[in-house]
């Protein structure tokens, strides 16, 4: 599952729905911190539904999901991965 975030709304592309939201971070908060992870401010991911990562030259990664969607993990949301990785 990828949950992006579009102004007030969360996207799930999978449905192709737009659910209206109060803050990403909210939505954060209740999920399950084993199975999902924040990788940009504006994207969760479910751990389970990582296929591939890939380093980038500037610290960033580049994140493929078993779905070919391939996304950015943001600096900023690096750790958080990275401790996720180290469990």
């Amino acid at each position: 599952m990828l949950i992006k975030w579009f102004n007030d709304y969360l996207h799930d592309p999978y449905s192709a729905r737009y659910v209206s939201w109060k803050t990403l971070n909210t939505l954060e908060a209740l999920l399950d911190s084993t199975k999902f992870v924040r990788i940009h401010r504006s994207a969760i991911v479910q751990i389970s539904r990582i296929k591939e990562l890939q380093t980038l030259p500037n610290r960033e990664l580049r994140l493929l999901l078993i779905d070919g969607t391939d996304l950015r993990v943001s600096r900023t949301y690096r750790e958080r991965l990275d401790r996720w990785l180290s469990r």
